[in-house]
């Protein structure tokens, strides 16, 4: 579902970058003594789950909608359970918050906290492996794509003002 998914890499992400700004040292990869500017395994482990409990918090009561919905159509009363906001206040007005829209959300956290947990920690690793990830970089500093520019503007240029770089390439 989109807002499961949004909100995940949202609070993934925004987790991510509270530590990486304002976190221990000890939470960085290398202890931050280099510039590469990521987490640990372990902290990424941590912060997927978090992100994977948040999102699933707040959008299982539009699972348990849909669900609810879908098996509306094998039941008599499919009049009652027509639309997504009907839907939802039946379900609150006959079971309430605890046991109607978050009824065994328990059961789905077992399943939820360690699969993004896991997910999100392998893409961490595989944008550090493939080298997707931008090294945190001083204010003053121009960015990477700024200096590239003039390279993909004229490309003649650049080789004759750079013949030794060119050579080194290829």
């Amino acid at each position: 579902m989109v807002p499961y998914s949004g909100l995940s890499f949202f609070t993934f992400d925004t987790l991510k970058q509270l530590l990486l700004e304002s976190g221990p040292r000890m939470l960085l990869q290398h202890g931050g003594e280099t510039d590469d500017r990521a987490l640990r395994a372990p902290v990424n482990l941590v912060l997927g789950g978090v992100a994977g409990a948040i999102a699933q918090t707040a959008s299982y009561p539009l699972d348990v909608t849909r669900r609810r919905m879908q098996l509306a159509v094998l039941t008599s009363n499919a009049e009652q359970f027509s639309g997504c906001v009907k839907t939802l206040l039946a379900v609150y007005r006959t079971d309430g918050v605890k046991h109607g829209l978050y009824r065994g959300i328990s059961v789905n956290y077992l399943r939820v906290i360690p699969q993004v947990a896991m997910s999100f920690c392998v893409y961490e690793m595989c944008k550090q492996l493939l080298k997707m990830e931008q090294p945190a970089q001083n204010k003053n500093s121009q960015h990477p794509a700024q200096n590239k520019s003039s390279d993909l503007q004229n490309p003649a240029q650049n080789l004759q003002q750079n013949p030794t770089q060119n050579s080194k390439r290829s």
